[in-house]
């Protein structure tokens, strides 16, 4: 201690107490030694010792310095768009934090490692090094960047389509918030949560999360989030096509985020209602909405990107009511915006919008540039569904300038292309594609095209092919299990390597939109593309040779007519009707002779007779107890839709079909199912269709192919009934069975439980169970079966689990 001025100055760094205590190492308590240090002593002592910690505590080691020059070159890198050598610098700062067990650097270097994994479509690495960072934010209890880095994980589960993980994810996350009563988690987490919500069909779950973030926010007063949680539940509403009733919460939305002065959210919900008007077919109150919205962003900083949506999505308005000129204008300040922003994404699909303004408006040179410029700039940078779409434009355009040889060839490299990429478009850009496409496929485009130009059985082919791949998409969403371990494995594999194609095509569209062009990040990209297409072709073939009835969920083709003759038995007619344009389509197929014929039905008005029929029939479905005048004005529409339906899908072939004894019927696709059994010829009582002949339901050709077991005589039959959430009374439905097979084994309540199902075999299954499917949602397809355990005594069995019960020779399901 050195005296100064009038007294004394301790130490900067450390104070000891004179009576500082020594205890001999390895002694217990009852036995240290004290030692007494007279207080000049004890100042020598702690002088040096307060110099050493002093120094330790400022002065970083040579490989600490070494280790933090590293983590900023590879800041600097990733900042400059070099990701290679980021990483490789991140990966050497890694190494040497990990030999100094430096946790705060470690969680920060195992987070940008993830960000730099996922921006190349680098998937597993991303969740791994996630995963790691994760870890060491809790050791540090880090509870703000452990909950960052785990939504993170999520976003990348949604990325790669994988909704049901992320869900889980954020809904054990939003438990544990709770329970440690994180208010910012809560809401964080309840927000992630939404889209998910919406993209699994959990409306109810939905609902709940968005009124607890309303009661969350509107007692905290906090403005500007409760009208991000009225923005999402008017979502819900939109996600279920419910325009009218998201208008409400939209306007709260919008008052809320006024009252906050967020002008970037207003623009943004301005934006979402205007779309919604448009949508419900309120035109000229969405481009009233539309014209504040957008005064709004020319004067609003970072208004940039929305303000290019809504030009685009004013001008696909006008396009889709053939205001060609009007649509021209906002297409054109689209495509400026979009080359200023360097969204190459935006600046291809608005060169296709231009292509067929200017077909619209009679100019086929200025639609084939424009189009070809689109072409040229998504095969540069491999993006499929860009290339997908453009080359069907060009097809239509080939088509309006009576180039039918052309025509054939865009429109095949277009379904060609479409049926290599992992997803669709999304977004503004799956919108561009809805108003030219109107709801059609490729494959829709080439067969149409196909059968006017009278190449019939290509055009059967091609129909096959696109029924079959609908088919498969749809059956493997069902996230299929089976009772083979092997497979399962397989399944399992190829699920996740499908949504790591999924993720990438997802981040190619991404790297595309945001910012200056990075080939070198580009191609990398579409090189994982290619190497996840090949492995899920080698999974897929291994899968087949290990259980080939799952054919149908893994791969698809086409079939020709001959292959499907070949399989006909005498008196069986295979009739395959196909909605175009102008006309429907009819083959009716024998074993002998092939037959097409036509009625001149077009699309449209098919698809509103369908409509109608089956509004109809729910109509008279609610009306089964009412008086029959009541019911009877109803019975004679759908006797007049029956008739019409009739003479479009069954009067053109009625000479093939007479003498058959079995019709076996492939629907079209698409909300376009007909009862081909229920159809009469016309109003004078003559016999149904099925009082003619047998009509079997087939979901496509291909499934001629699959071998079936030789019939034997049924004698051992099992029923099991539950109502889940409705009041049919199954045991009602089911006990009849008795009446013809006495010994039948009927399971109703808790004995109609999934391990009923399991440990049951006999000869034929009948269900009568509360069925769910959701076309949005396929994967999210249950039956309600019972679970004594479970709150209200029911359990969700998937579509896809059902592949684990034991099977039986037939299955008949009410």
């Amino acid at each position: 201690m050195t005296r100064s001025g009038r007294g004394f100055r301790t130490p900067r760094v450390l104070f000891l107490h004179s009576n500082f205590s020594i205890f001999s190492a390895g002694t217990t308590p009852s036995f240290r030694m004290r030692l007494r240090i007279p207080f000049p002593l004890f100042t020598l002592l702690a002088i040096p010792l307060a110099v050493l910690i002093d120094g330790c505590s400022k002065e970083p080691t040579q490989e600490e310095r070494q280790a933090d020059s590293t983590l900023v070159l590879a800041k600097s890198q990733l900042d400059g768009g070099d990701y290679r050598a980021g990483r490789t610098s991140l990966l050497s700062a890694l190494s040497l934090d990990l030999k100094l067990n430096r946790t705060q650097q470690l969680a920060e270097e195992y987070s940008l490692l993830g960000h730099a994994c996922a921006l190349s479509a680098e998937f597993d690495s991303a969740l791994g090094y996630f995963t790691r960072g994760i870890e060491q934010y809790k050791s540090l209890t880090d509870r703000r960047n452990a909950r960052t880095l785990l939504l993170e994980v999520a976003s990348l589960h949604r990325q790669m389509g994988e909704e049901r993980i992320a869900y889980e994810m954020y809904a054990e996350a939003l438990r544990l918030s709770t329970v440690f009563k994180d208010a910012d988690g809560i809401g964080e987490f309840q927000f992630a949560m939404l889209p998910t919500c919406r993209a699994l069909d959990k409306i109810e779950e939905h609902a709940q999360a968005t009124n607890n973030l309303l009661r969350l926010y509107g007692e905290s007063g906090n403005q500007r989030m409760e009208a991000k949680a009225h923005l999402e539940s008017a979502l819900s509403f939109i996600w279920r096509q419910e325009y009218q009733q998201a208008t409400d919460p939209l306007l709260r939305s919008l008052t809320l985020a006024n009252q906050a002065k967020d002008s970037l959210l207003v623009i943004n919900i301005l934006s979402t209602l205007a779309s919604t008007y448009a949508k419900a077919g309120n035109i000229q109150q969405s481009f009233e909405t539309y014209t504040d919205a957008l005064t709004r962003a020319d004067h609003t900083t970072g208004a940039q990107k929305i303000r290019l949506e809504m030009l685009l999505r004013v001008g696909n308005i006008y396009l889709k009511n053939h205001q060609c000129l009007e649509a021209e204008r906002f297409c054109r300040a689209a495509l400026g915006s979009a080359i200023n922003q360097k969204n190459r994404l935006a600046e291809g699909y608005l060169f296709i919008q231009l292509g067929h303004c200017a077909l619209g408006l009679g100019d086929l040179d200025g639609a084939f540039k424009n189009m070809q410029s689109a072409i040229d700039l998504f095969a540069s940078a491999n993006y499929g569904p860009g290339i997908a779409f453009a080359n069907a434009s060009l097809g239509i355009a080939s088509q309006r300038a009576n180039h039918p040889n052309e025509a054939t060839g865009y429109l095949k490299k277009a379904v060609e292309e479409n049926e290599h990429c992992a997803g669709r478009a999304e977004n503004i850009f799956a919108e561009c594609e809805e108003v030219m496409l109107l709801d059609l496929s490729y494959h829709d485009l080439l067969v149409e095209h196909l059968l006017q130009i009278g190449h019939t059985d290509e055009a059967f082919w091609y129909a096959e092919r696109d029924i079959q791949c609908s088919l498969q998409r749809n059956l493997f969403a069902l996230e299929l299990k089976t009772r083979n371990d092997l497979v399962n494995t397989l399944l399992l594999k190829l699920e996740h390597l499908r949504g790591s194609r999924v993720g990438a095509e997802r981040q190619l569209a991404n790297v595309l939109t945001n910012g200056p062009e990075n080939r070198m990040l580009s191609e990398g990209i579409v090189a994982l593309l290619k190497k996840a297409e090949s492995g899920c072709e080698e999974l897929g073939a291994a899968i087949m040779k290990a259980d080939p009835s799952l054919e149908p969920a893994i791969m698809f083709n086409g079939i020709s007519i001959v292959d499907v003759q070949s399989q006909l038995p005498p008196g069986t007619v295979l009739l395959r009707n196909i909605p175009t344009n102008r006309s429907v389509y009819s083959y009716a197929i024998t074993n002998a002779r092939a037959t097409l014929q036509l009625a001149a039905v077009g699309r449209e008005r098919f698809r509103n007779t369908v409509s109608d029929y089956g509004k109809t029939v729910r109509q008279l479905e609610a009306l089964v107890d009412s008086p029959g005048i009541q019911r009877l004005p109803l019975e004679q529409h759908m006797q007049d839709l029956s008739t019409q339906l009739y003479a479009a899908l069954v009067r053109p072939v009625e000479s093939v079909l007479q003498g058959a004894t079995n019709v076996l019927v492939v629907p079209s696709h698409g909300n376009l199912w007909v009862p081909i059994h229920a159809l009469r010829r016309g109003s004078s009582f003559p016999p149904y269709c099925i009082e003619q002949f047998g009509v079997t339901y087939l979901p496509s050709c291909a499934t001629l192919s699959i071998h079936k077991a030789p019939t034997a005589p049924v004698r051992d039959v099992v029923g099991l009934g539950h109502p889940g959430t409705t009041s049919w009374d199954v045991e009602y439905e089911l006990r009849d069975i008795r009446a013809f097979y006495k010994d039948a084994r009927l399971y109703f309540g808790l004995q109609a439980s999934p391990g009923t199902l399991q440990r049951e075999h006999g000869d034929l299954l009948h269900l009568a169970l509360d069925l769910r499917y959701s076309a949005r949602s396929p994967g999210n397809a249950c039956v309600l079966l019972s679970d004594p355990k479970a709150r209200d005594l029911t359990k969700e069995m998937r579509w896809g689990e059902l592949l684990t019960t034991p099977a039986f020779p037939t299955t008949v399901i009410s």
